[in-house]
């Protein structure tokens, strides 16, 4: 998990607006989700994970235990049941809620990049972000 750790930037995507449209957002809102280049940074200290999320339109935080539930705010608005897990090389972080399930994951890929795979249903989106040297 060491390799997740610091800032990182977009870079590309595949298979997002599906993914938006499975979360159950109209057109607009896909259209000012995918308008936005995150920068993202991840801090682990222990079982300490924090991830904070940031555009031009949205910032996000959480801090999180690795394997404790907790409540939170996602940055569209809906109230989940978070839980981060360490899965193999990859951090996975669930949300929960009226019955719906998503899973994000994110790894480090061969090129040193960091994948974040966003899967709900039968649908799979992919972000691919580069790491920002300070």
């Amino acid at each position: 998990m060491e390799k997740l750790q610091g800032k990182w930037t977009f870079s590309s995507s595949e298979n997002f607006d599906d993914y938006l449209k499975e979360l159950g957002f109209g057109l607009l809102r896909r259209k000012a989700a995918q308008a936005m280049k995150s920068k993202v940074s991840i801090d682990i200290k222990g079982k300490e994970v924090t991830v904070r999320s940031q555009s031009r339109f949205v910032n996000s935080a959480v801090t999180a235990t690795l394997d404790e539930e907790l409540d939170e705010i996602t940055p569209d608005g809906r109230k989940v049941k978070g839980l981060f897990f360490v899965k193999g090389n990859k951090l996975v972080h669930t949300h929960k809620w009226d019955g719906k399930e998503t899973t994000i994951s994110r790894h480090i890929n061969e090129d040193g990049r960091m994948i974040l795979e966003l899967a709900m249903g039968d649908v799979v989106c992919t972000r691919v972000f580069v790491r920002v040297e300070n």
